[in-house]
């Protein structure tokens, strides 16, 4: 697990992490996480107990105690292989969404919304923009690999 999210996990015990996916592309490696809180009023069973998410001892009485979020969580061992990648994705998909023209036939397929990028090497990358017309401007609001 890379050393910033077993940190924070460790610093809050009310959540909890499994990795459920791994790809290496592009000069990193990408993982997934299935991510969980704590939703009763005590504390959670302590770091490294089989009862916690992921462990021998999590039943289906133990995950009642858990949300289980319906995005999971992603991250990358290398910063740089990672912008590179999702920079070249998100290039890649806003030159295949622009419709040449002035408005009101517009610029853009879409002012706002959502991207998701084909796999490539066993990565996407999805993210949300804006497209703005005046000036005509696209604004990356956030993006982040996705694994099948």
């Amino acid at each position: 697990m890379p050393s910033n999210l077993l940190h924070f996990v460790e610093q809050n015990p009310r959540y909890a992490v499994v990795e459920t996916s791994r790809r290496s592309a592009g000069g990193t490696i990408y993982r997934e996480y299935d991510q969980y809180q704590w939703n009763q009023p005590g504390d959670p069973p302590p770091l490294g107990d089989r009862r916690r998410p992921g462990g021998t001892g999590f039943t289906q009485a133990e995950a009642a105690s858990w949300d289980l979020s319906r995005v999971p969580k992603t991250t990358a061992d290398s910063l740089q292989p990672f912008l590179r990648d999702a920079e070249a994705a998100w290039e890649q998909w806003r030159s295949s969404n622009f419709v040449a023209g002035s408005p009101p036939s517009g610029l853009a397929t879409s002012t706002k919304g959502s991207f998701t990028t084909p796999h490539n090497g066993g990565v996407a990358f999805e993210g949300g923009f804006v497209f703005a017309d005046n000036p005509a401007r696209w604004t990356l609001n956030t993006v982040y690999p996705v694994l099948p």
